[in-house]
């Protein structure tokens, strides 16, 4: 293969018939020489061009803690979702003692059966709510901040309401709004 370096000629092998795209200047070019047309191959050119192309990418650095930016903020959210789903587990610990003291003349089965309204009714909350969420949070003019600031306001309140709550009614009501 021939190529050109600053006017001159050099040969790569030995094989006359492959000529590079560029020939030596002032030598005609017929079909013979042509260079065919072969993936594995290199054009003699782009090994000279700089490496801005896009070619030859950088590769990327694996991100790391202290690669982070804002780790304060990181931080927030890293112990909002931890400290939330703590709250909506530890409720089936204490909420057939809860329900009970609401009303001490129900039976066991009428607890029990209150209990799967209660966590039925945060599921069910979250099930209607969340893509609503979802895009309010993709929307330029109001963004991710904003919801899940409302998200751990929201908690804070239906933890606080759930928990002093007087009746089994107000307990469904905070418990849905958990999962709004």
């Amino acid at each position: 293969m021939l190529s050109t370096v600053q006017g001159e000629a050099k040969r790569h092998d030995d094989n006359p018939t492959f000529t590079s795209i560029h020939e030596i200047p002032g030598q005609a070019r017929d079909a013979s020489t042509a260079c065919p047309s072969n993936d594995k191959e290199v054009d003699d050119d782009n090994m000279q061009r700089p490496n801005n192309d896009l070619t030859t990418e950088k590769p990327n650095k694996p991100v790391t803690w202290s690669s982070l930016p804002r780790k304060d903020q990181l931080f927030i959210l890293a112990f909002a979702r931890l400290a939330e789903p703590l709250f909506q587990t530890s409720i089936n610990s204490y909420l057939f003692f809860m329900l009970r003291s609401f009303d001490a003349s129900l039976s066991d089965s009428t607890i029990a059966s209150q209990a799967g309204f209660i966590s039925g009714g945060f599921t069910a909350a979250q099930c209607l709510t969340a893509v609503l969420w979802g895009r309010i949070a993709d929307r330029s003019s109001i963004g991710r901040k904003p919801v899940l600031i409302i998200g751990l306001l929201g908690t804070l309140v239906s933890a606080i309401g759930f928990g002093f709550s007087p009746s089994f009614a107000s307990a469904l009501f905070f418990r849905c709004w958990a999962g709004c």
